[in-house]
């Protein structure tokens, strides 16, 4: 089971059908589709491409900054953050900001790489030395890979964790090499690349489902917002 359908079997288990969730980061709607048939969700995301191909069936669909969320304090039953905070600035504020809008005692999932043994293979930051800076990730930055202590920082002014699961080697980031390269020296194959993603996706899929101890790739952690 990868760390997705952990998500949303943690949400299914703890949250009533008809709730409000949160996925912040959704992309395009991959993580929480499947909660989108039984529950309110909004999706927000920076990439406003992306957000365009959520499904319909999203109670709403936003491009926006999850450091500057658009919805009142509490409005927010629960929320999903999966592979998104590796990718902010500001994390801290994001988290924050998510803070704010979901209720006292509401859950949560929150997954990040871990910054075990096999962060070296990331795929994006490997690349990244090959071409001019922001090609690969934006300039002055790296696809981060969190410690448990420094995501227990960002976390614990604002929610308790209840769970904490390791998965994965990271042995799949090295198929995404290639179709990075290939898509980002050759601009006409750069369309493509959205197409040949999904077999790195699929790797990586496989390569969750196998336990790992502190060193796994990825750090998966199940949240509950403190209360007053």
């Amino acid at each position: 089971m990868t760390r997705w359908s952990r998500a949303e079997r943690i949400i299914r288990k703890n949250v009533a059908p008809g709730s409000t969730i949160l996925d912040a980061g959704c992309a395009f709607g991959f993580g929480s589709k499947g909660l989108a048939k039984d529950y309110r969700v909004f999706g927000i995301d920076a990439n406003a491409a992306e957000v365009a191909r959520t499904p319909e069936t999203f109670a709403g669909r936003i491009a926006g900054s999850l450091t500057a969320l658009p919805f009142p304090d509490a409005s927010f039953d629960a929320f999903i953050c999966l592979e998104v905070l590796e990718h902010i600035p500001e994390p801290r504020r994001a988290v924050e900001e998510i803070a704010r809008v979901v209720r006292p005692g509401g859950v949560g999932v929150i997954t990040v790489p871990n910054a075990g043994i096999f962060a070296r293979l990331d795929s994006y930051n490997v690349c990244a030395r090959f071409f001019e800076p922001g090609e690969i990730v934006p300039p002055g930055q790296q696809h981060h890979h969190f410690s448990t202590a420094e995501l227990n920082a960002l976390l614990e002014p604002h929610f308790r964790v209840a769970r904490r699961r390791f998965s994965g080697t990271g042995l799949s980031e090295p198929l995404h090499y290639p179709i990075i390269a290939a898509t980002r020296w050759t601009r006409r194959l750069r369309p493509a690349y959205d197409r040949l993603r999904f077999a790195y996706f699929s790797a990586a899929l496989a390569d969750d489902e196998i336990p790992a101890g502190r060193w796994g790739y990825s750090q998966f952690v199940a949240v509950q917002r403190r209360r007053p």
